[in-house]
């Protein structure tokens, strides 16, 4: 099967494969977090054009390994459903000079240490580097996958930051009677296509 994430292997050593993947209209991500009054939330439905990346299982089939498989999600794509929100995150996380949230992929494995499948659904650890306002860290963050047709993946899943570990102030409003909380969730509904790049 030729797809983005080539999930079962037959092979016993390590081998690297050339991907190209799209993720696809309908896809969303979204921040959501919360001030001393209420809740927000912000979503992005951006779509993007193919990418390339390397795909590298190890022998024992239980992890797969990534390189360049990075998903950018621009700042201002984020809608809060209120122009002044809009204009607070923009701020808060300095889009005119760190236009995009970058999340990077190093590596997948099965929670229950077994041979990734994704023919139903499958919970999932992944090892990712998440570069907020030009302040990267690195996280482990839990989610489900699962293929939906041949060569076509869902991905869901979410994960709390501290905008305190990527040196970010919580933004505040109305001279500081209103003042976000430092955690916020970033959550992920990605649909996937992708297959393996035959060499020329």
């Amino acid at each position: 099967m030729n797809s983005a994430f080539i999930i079962s292997f037959t092979v016993t050593t390590p081998q690297t494969k050339n991907i190209e993947y799209s993720i696809l209209k309908g896809s969303k991500v979204s921040v959501v977090g919360s001030t001393n009054i209420n809740e927000f939330s912000c979503f992005s439905e951006e779509t993007y054009s193919k990418k390339t990346a390397a795909l590298i299982n190890n022998d024992d089939q239980q992890t797969i390994y990534f390189k360049n498989a990075i998903l950018n999600v621009s700042v201002k794509s984020l809608d809060c459903s209120n122009v002044v929100m809009n204009a607070n995150l923009c701020r808060t996380l300095n889009a005119e000079k760190f236009p995009y949230i970058t999340i990077e992929l190093n590596n997948v494995k099965a929670t229950d240490g077994k041979e990734l499948k994704l023919s139903e659904w499958q919970h999932l650890q992944a090892d990712v580097i998440i570069t907020l306002a030009g302040t990267e860290r690195r996280n482990k963050i839990f989610f489900s996958g699962k293929e939906t047709q041949s060569g076509k993946y869902q991905f869901v899943g979410d994960h709390t930051l501290s905008l305190n570990d990527y040196h970010i102030e919580s933004p505040t409003a109305l001279f500081g009677i209103i003042k976000v909380k430092d955690n916020i969730k970033v959550k992920v509904d990605l649909l996937i296509s992708g297959n393996e790049m035959i060499e020329q």
